[in-house]
């Protein structure tokens, strides 16, 4: 095994970015993406008309180091892709034959430009770590934006919001950057660039907390205390057992304290909304309800958004065509396409699994460590597929930004092992020679190391 406690990837500074036009694209379309979200006109505006056109871009781009470098062969691009088949073979059934057709070939561009290109573009390090940049800048520039565009300001709902429109999509980016923005800090920057993504990891943190999003708080927490643990070892429990002492004691110099951690708690849990999941309840059980009208097949890809309009408006106090959310990929997929469709996307949920279980049991080496950040991100985008309808509508920037996750945790798992790739140390290549010598030296043949007739009579 490698250590990497003072380790520092040698993939060049990020400059490199400058030089590399695809990293240029790819930062486009994703600040495109994360746009969509933004809570001021002009920009929002402009990212809804451009994201379209620079996902075709991005998809077709993507092609290029898929076809000069081979397509990354991973289980859950597999699976990814026979979902996307069912999906669009549905369009035979479907209840909107436009609508069904167009969200398809949206998710066949981004699986294209994500699955497909982005996997295969960092397979090396120095382009592994563009796109970790890449991300770092994004991060870096919504989560000081937002602090400088709200001033500080919570909300009307005592909820921060930052750039975006609601504060579960503050919530949700800063979980998915998270990880990302944690590792760079670690391992690819030093000195005052690393005390500054220290700041970002702190920001984002806050941003989660003061959202209130509450299942971005919950995993991003267990990412943490991961990453932390994995990646500082015997140090993190120092560190813990001192942050364990020193935070009551604001609280206990001044009972102040206390009670306005106790109003912010409140606002954080919303303990009234837990019981009906804010809502979101009623919307799984019409769900199930109407899955069990066609098991098997489904209502057609992208059915769910407009069936509870359709057939119970009143239910939900919904205008005749207005779109509807599930908030649940996972009954969404089992309601649009039933247990055939539902079959390949939970096996690619399970393939994923699989992925982040062997880069946790992969030797320390700069891909293992990339890929424990990535599979912090995928564990926050696999949560959210429980609570939201983001991942598979390839127009929003949560399931772009996701599936580069899973991107990159499929291109990490699958790189080469540290013995296969690596070599020793300088400094350890002289004693280690010296071993082997005397090792080969002691495994000689016995006939090689007694004398020969011929020097025995010439000693007597």
């Amino acid at each position: 095994m490698h250590d990497l406690e003072d380790h520092q990837p040698q993939t060049g500074s990020m400059l490199g970015l400058i030089l590399s036009p695809f990293c240029w694209i790819m930062f486009a379309y994703l600040a495109c993406m994360i746009s969509v979200s933004f809570d001021i006109p002009a920009i929002h505006d402009a990212a809804i008309l451009a994201r379209w056109p620079l996902l075709g871009l991005m998809a077709a781009v993507g092609l290029i180091p898929a076809l000069t470098g081979g397509v990354v062969r991973s289980a859950p691009i597999l699976w990814m892709g026979i979902f996307l088949v069912v999906a669009g073979l549905s369009s035979f059934w479907t209840l909107d034959f436009e609508y069904t057709i167009l969200r398809v070939l949206s998710l066949v561009l981004l699986f294209l430009a994500a699955l497909i290109g982005w996997s295969a573009y960092a397979r090396t390090p120095i382009r592994a770590a563009n796109v970790f940049d890449v991300l770092f800048l994004i991060a870096t520039l919504t989560a000081v934006g937002g602090f400088i565009f709200r001033m500080g300001d919570l909300g009307g709902e005592g909820r921060y919001v930052g750039l975006h429109n609601r504060a579960t999509g503050a919530g949700s980016y800063a979980a998915l950057f998270l990880p990302v923005i944690i590792y760079q800090a670690r391992y690819r920057f030093r000195g005052l660039l690393s005390l500054f993504a220290w700041m970002i990891v702190f920001a984002l943190l806050g941003q989660i907390v003061l959202s209130g999003a509450r299942v971005a708080l919950v995993v991003s927490l267990v990412v943490c205390f991961a990453l932390w643990f994995d990646f500082y070892g015997k140090r993190a429990l120092v560190a813990l057992a001192l942050l364990l002492f020193i935070a009551p004691i604001p609280i206990i110099l001044d009972q102040r304290q206390a009670d306005k951690v106790e109003e912010g708690s409140r606002k954080i849990i919303r303990a009234e909304s837990i019981g009906t999941f804010t809502g979101r309840l009623d919307r799984w059980k019409f769900g199930i309800e109407k899955w069990t009208e066609r098991p098997v097949i489904g209502f057609g890809f992208g059915s769910s958004r407009t069936l509870a309009s359709m057939d119970q408006p009143w239910r939900f106090r919904l205008q005749p065509g207005e779109v509807f959310n599930l908030h649940s990929d996972q009954i969404e997929a089992l309601l649009d396409l039933g247990i055939v469709g539902a079959t390949p996307f939970v096996l690619f949920w399970i393939s994923v699994a699989w992925l982040g279980w062997k880069i946790i049991l992969r030797p320390r080496d700069d891909a293992r460590q990339r890929g424990m950040a990535a599979l912090g991100g995928t564990f926050y985008a696999f949560a959210d597929t429980f609570m939201h309808g983001g991942f598979l509508a390839a127009g929003g920037g949560v399931a772009s930004f996701s599936w580069m996750m899973i991107a990159l945790l499929c291109t990490m798992a699958l790189a080469p092992t540290p013995s296969a790739t690596l070599s020793l140390p300088t400094r350890q290549t002289v004693p280690m020679a010296r071993l082997t010598a005397a090792i080969s030296r002691r495994n000689r043949p016995v006939r090689e190391s007694l004398p020969s007739v011929r020097q025995v009579v010439q000693r007597r």
